[in-house]
């Protein structure tokens, strides 16, 4: 038997109290996370040599992407790929912090960054449906791959207005600023581990990242709603 207790029903205004909490709960996390990682990989920036430049590095790490990439296309080079994916991961952490360490943070570096970034979040999924080519898997990257576009378009629209508009939101470690949503980074990589690990569940971990992602399209939506026309006067 089901015991069912029947809450009684919040306000409207409560409802978008718990929201806000929920929200700012997400950005104190992924300003956590932020801050962790540059701590960790602070240390590091001694003993990297003086010549080699943030630029140099996120070169390399994108190279490193591109192998991972190749390694994925094969089902018997899982371990290959994983390791090429985690080397990627982490020069592509290094990079901007030398960069902040060593002053020598430029727009040019945060654009290739990103642009490199999402031709490997492009390529390893294509590339893993190579192993068993479906119908369904098609389907299922195609979903994906979609609002993953749809989702990166909603991510720097926002930032373009919030810089245009001179919104007030707190600085952070990333080159651009954005609302804070379900799937950011941290979560984007531990979903694309998973797709190299466990390629027998790619649609159904397809499925779940694509909802992920649906919901970060709609969470910035609402945001945008929301805040996009206050500015900071």
């Amino acid at each position: 038997f089901f015991l069912m207790i029947r809450r009684p029903p919040r306000s409207t205004q409560s409802r978008s109290s718990a929201a806000s909490d929920v929200y700012k709960r997400q950005e104190y996390m992924g300003e956590l996370l932020r801050l962790l990682k540059e701590d960790a990989l602070g240390f590091l920036v001694s003993l990297v040599p003086k010549k080699v430049k943030p630029n140099h590095v996120t070169i390399l790490a994108f190279i490193i992407g591109m192998v991972c990439s190749y390694f994925c296309l094969y089902r018997n080079c899982t371990t290959y790929a994983i390791i090429f994916w985690a080397i990627n991961r982490f020069l592509d952490g290094l990079d901007g912090v030398i960069a902040r360490k060593r002053n020598q943070a430029s727009y040019f570096g945060s654009y290739i960054d990103i642009i490199f970034d999402f031709i490997i979040y492009a390529l390893i999924p294509i590339a893993l449906v190579q192993q068993n080519p479906k119908i369904s898997s098609y389907l299922c990257l195609s979903i994906m791959e979609g609002l993953f576009f749809v989702n990166s378009a909603s991510l720097f629209m926002l930032s373009a207005l919030i810089e245009k508009r001179a919104l007030s939101y707190k600085k952070s470690l990333t080159s651009i600023v954005f609302p804070v949503a379900l799937v950011e980074g941290t979560e984007t990589v531990i979903f694309f581990s998973l797709f190299i690990l466990f390629t027998e569940y790619l649609e159904i971990l397809f499925a779940i990242f694509s909802v992920g992602v649906a919901i970060n399209i709609v969470q910035r939506l609402i945001w945008a709603y929301k805040n996009i026309d206050t500015v900071n006067k």
